[in-house]
């Protein structure tokens, strides 16, 4: 696999290998869990709907299928705490601090998502890859 380290990562300390480790398991999760490819796809799509790459309908239409997916995933006892739906969860806080500066809904899906990652049994308890936790 081909990875495109964002320009970031060196920033953040984060070495090619471990860029390399969190491609690989975002693309395997992102496979099993539509919420997190939508809510991924609209991340990615945020730079390039500002800059004017992409038309701004883009926003709303993967607002759209990110938030079906993601209660899709809510209402399913099986999915709805599950590392992908975590993942995607902190996504949309990231999203909504980058693109739409608004912290307190920001803090509304990361206060969720700690109590999902508690009822899991804590970050250690999940599958993912060291650099995937650390990042979370």
């Amino acid at each position: 696999m081909t990875v495109f380290s964002p320009l970031g990562w060196a920033a953040a300390g984060i070495s090619q290998m471990e860029g390399a480790t969190w491609e690989h398991a975002m693309v395997h999760l992102n496979l099993a869990e539509p919420a997190l490819f939508y809510v991924r796809l609209l991340f990615g799509a945020g730079d390039l709907i500002k800059h004017g790459v992409l038309r701004p309908e883009m926003k709303f239409h993967l607002t759209h299928r990110a938030v079906k997916e993601m209660n899709s995933a809510i209402g399913d006892p099986r999915r709805c705490t599950s590392e992908a739906i975590i993942l995607a969860v902190s996504f949309i806080a990231l999203y909504e601090v980058s693109f739409s500066g608004d912290m307190a809904v920001a803090r509304l899906h990361r206060t969720a998502q700690a109590r999902m990652i508690a009822s899991r049994g804590g970050l250690s308890a999940l599958n993912l890859p060291d650099i995937v936790k650390h990042i979370v």
